[in-house]
């Protein structure tokens, strides 16, 4: 999957309901905010809100040297 021109990570997990917040900070570092809140916005339109994480992940924290 690439996403942005680099290849993101991909993960498998099982979150419970109320470990959702959970999930998403997972996907934020991995693929990034703006996609996460374009996921979660589709997946439950009325519980959407924006989730602010203490880092982002950049173009090259996720580039493999």
């Amino acid at each position: 999957m690439l996403l942005l021109g680099f290849p993101a990570r991909q993960m498998r997990c099982t979150v419970l309901k109320d470990k959702a917040d959970v999930l998403e900070q997972l996907l934020i570092v991995t693929i990034g905010r703006h996609t996460v809140q374009a996921l979660s916005l589709t997946a439950s339109p009325t519980n959407f809100k924006t989730y602010e994480p203490d880092f982002m992940a950049t173009r090259d924290s996720l580039r493999i040297d």
